[in-house]
């Protein structure tokens, strides 16, 4: 008797649980991400808006401000508002200054193939992902669970205003890691999917070396193949990538200068 009304006790509060969840998932106030670093939002870029082509890599400390919506130039976040906090006192990068160098650059070349500009001042006009680099996810209210990384907002579309996160102290500001967590959250506000090949930098496997954005069509998921968000039954980060924001345009080449008349 005793393990019959424990067991109906249980399932009642699974119940409730699941209701919750559920009625957050589709009033699109909150939802529970497939993997540790994303984070459902309803913000979509608008017909009128361009893709971000500005990645800003910000190393200074930087307090964001709870928001509804993703404003990068305005240091709001709705990252932080699921966690039930008005503001987030992010540190900033505190490895050394040849440690970012070597981020700043491997960022670049995760980026070179393609219409996007990665810069350390930020920009004077709106309309760029800010990547907020150092700290950790308690600085941002994350608790529960272990060794996140990073953390960007996600929709299977490209995310106007976006604001990233890459927690290097998560990682001891290792620079191969720190930068290509940067290169997976990015790719989520630009809608790309986790993709279950090891050497994509959209992955959770390990073991392979270094990652980049594969040219290649594999499978979504995190420790499983699955299908994609959306509904693709593949993933190829490195064209959809190409897709949103353009391949880099060649140099504009140099016209010599006519040898003056003796």
């Amino acid at each position: 008797m005793l393990f019959l009304v424990t067991t109906v006790a249980l399932a009642i509060v699974f119940a409730a649980v699941a209701l919750v969840v559920i009625k957050r998932v589709r009033t699109g106030t909150w939802a529970m991400p497939t993997g540790q670093d994303i984070v459902w939002v309803r913000s979509r870029l608008g017909d009128e808006q361009q893709p971000p082509r500005i990645i800003y890599l910000n190393r200074e400390p930087t307090v964001i401000t709870a928001a509804k919506h993703d404003v990068s130039h305005a240091n709001k976040s709705g990252l932080i508002e699921r966690n039930d906090i008005t503001e987030a006192k992010l540190p900033g990068f505190t490895g050394s200054k040849k440690t970012w160098r070597a981020i700043v650059k491997c960022v670049e070349k995760q980026f070179e193939p393609f219409d996007i500009r990665v810069v350390q001042e930020r920009p004077a006009k709106p309309g760029y992902i800010m990547v907020l680099v150092g700290g950790r996810a308690r600085d941002i209210g994350i608790t529960e669970g272990h060794h996140v990384s990073g953390l960007a907002p996600f929709n299977s579309e490209v995310v106007p205003d976006p604001i990233v996160f890459a927690f290097a102290r998560e990682v001891k500001n290792k620079s191969r890691i720190v930068c290509e967590t940067i290169a997976m959250e990015v790719g989520h506000a630009y809608g790309l999917d986790h993709g279950y090949l090891c050497k994509d930098v959209m992955s959770y496997l390990t073991g392979c070396g270094s990652k980049s954005f594969v040219d290649k069509e594999v499978r979504c998921g995190e420790h499983k193949p699955r299908d994609c968000h959306g509904g693709a039954p593949t993933q190829n980060s490195y064209r959809l990538l190409t897709t949103v924001v353009g391949a880099r345009k060649p140099a504009a080449p140099v016209t010599p200068m006519a040898n003056e008349a003796k």
